[in-house]
């Protein structure tokens, strides 16, 4: 990788027939200087339409082959409604990119279009700080009473993992949007971190919904990976949610 758009990794999930439909609309609407590698994950290989030459596909159940102890709980149906959904089924692809080694995986939703150029976009990134999170979304930080979603339970969950000193760090981004770019270490870490408390989610009521939410489980990825999040210029993504496509 001898550029900087060699190091960078677009990557998606497209799970259930409304958000691979969305997706092959979101592909066919890349802009004509879209000239990055893009990664998708999907429970339907076969319904992805590859209009891109640079974008791979992968199957989910595939990439849940490295963790097979979560995959249990991680099974998507077809019509599965979204408070139900494994949300963070989402870490395999970005685990992916940064296997493949990239230094910067954007994760973007299906709904997440480009309303940038491609000097806009770099010069942006090449300023970026290492071991950062940047996301044109809100960010949430803990507050004192620590009982707000997506930290509450977080007492139970810092004493069990034996990370307590940790808890003035706890913060997470909304979603829709973030820049990954971490050294390999962090790469390492972060995804370690994010699969144990997946599990543990799964395995114990911390979390509303016992482990599907992303939020209330990234948020200790960040905490443990000791990454920052900042803010991305909001000039570079256009968010359109459809309501109507949600299970």
């Amino acid at each position: 990788m001898n550029t900087l758009i060699d190091k960078i990794c677009f990557v998606s999930e497209a799970n259930q027939p409304n958000y691979t439909t969305q997706f092959n609309k979101k592909i066919k609407s890349l802009p004509s200087w879209f000239d990055f590698s893009y990664y998708v994950s999907t429970d339907d290989p076969q319904s992805i339409t590859n209009t891109y030459s640079k974008l791979k596909i992968f199957d989910i159940a595939d990439l849940q082959k490295r963790t097979e102890e979560t995959k249990k709980y991680e099974q998507i149906q077809r019509d599965s409604k979204l408070f139900k959904y494994p949300a963070n089924i989402r870490r395999h692809i970005i685990c992916k990119a940064f296997e493949d080694g990239f230094n910067y995986v954007v994760w973007n939703d299906c709904d997440v279009l480009l309303k940038t150029n491609e000097d806009k976009f770099l010069k942006e990134i090449q300023n970026f700080e290492i071991n950062t999170i940047y996301t044109q979304n809100s960010v949430y930080s803990i507050n004192k009473s620590s009982n707000q979603h997506p930290f509450a339970g977080c007492d139970r969950v810092l004493s069990d993992f034996n990370i307590s000193d940790l808890k003035n760090r706890m913060k997470i981004h909304d979603g829709p949007t973030a820049i990954y770019y971490f050294d390999r270490d962090v790469q390492r870490k972060y995804i370690e971190a994010w699969d144990n408390i997946t599990l543990y989610g799964y395995q114990n009521p911390y979390s509303y919904q016992r482990g599907a939410e992303r939020p209330p489980a990234e948020v200790y990825a960040v905490t443990i990976s000791d990454v920052d999040i900042k803010s991305l210029s909001r000039t570079q993504f256009l968010i359109k949610h459809d309501q109507s496509i949600k299970y």
